[in-house]
């Protein structure tokens, strides 16, 4: 027995796997949006679709921290110390995404989770967050 204080367990990272579910998941209906934006309104919509994901992305995850891929394979977006992920923070990890796509196909995003233990993308890493699985998580009041 001892008298030190107890310390919560910070938060462990979701899988590579779970990450590449959820994102294959969110994946689809963003390609939709962007592809029928700019079919219809060309260069315009094309842009306009993409602000529009990143707008709803960063909105889903600052209140509460999932986009419909994570609600779906039970992640949660967080900061790295486990505490609900805030506006600004869901912002940046999303403005990010661009540069994780990159060269289309998640390659840097994909890399840079792997490369980590705390399995954070570019923008996770910007934002001082992480994606974690949801039941490993203690609540907020």
């Amino acid at each position: 027995m001892t008298d030190a204080p107890e310390t919560e367990a910070a938060p462990v990272p979701a899988p590579v796997r779970a990450r590449a579910l959820a994102g294959l998941i969110d994946l689809v209906p963003c390609d939709a949006l962007i592809l029928v934006l700019g079919k219809t309104a060309g260069q315009t919509g094309f842009l306009i679709g993409l602000v529009a994901v990143v707008a709803v992305f960063s909105l889903l995850e600052a209140r509460g921290g999932q986009t419909p891929g994570k609600r779906l394979v039970g992640l949660e977006v967080r900061y790295l110390d486990g505490t609900p992920c805030d506006t600004r923070s869901a912002v940046i990890r999303n403005l990010f995404r661009f540069l994780d796509w990159f060269p289309g196909v998640y390659v840097i995003g994909g890399f840079a989770i792997m490369s980590n233990r705390r399995r954070q993308r570019l923008g996770d890493q910007a934002a001082g967050t992480s994606v974690y699985r949801r039941a490993g998580l203690v609540k907020s009041p």
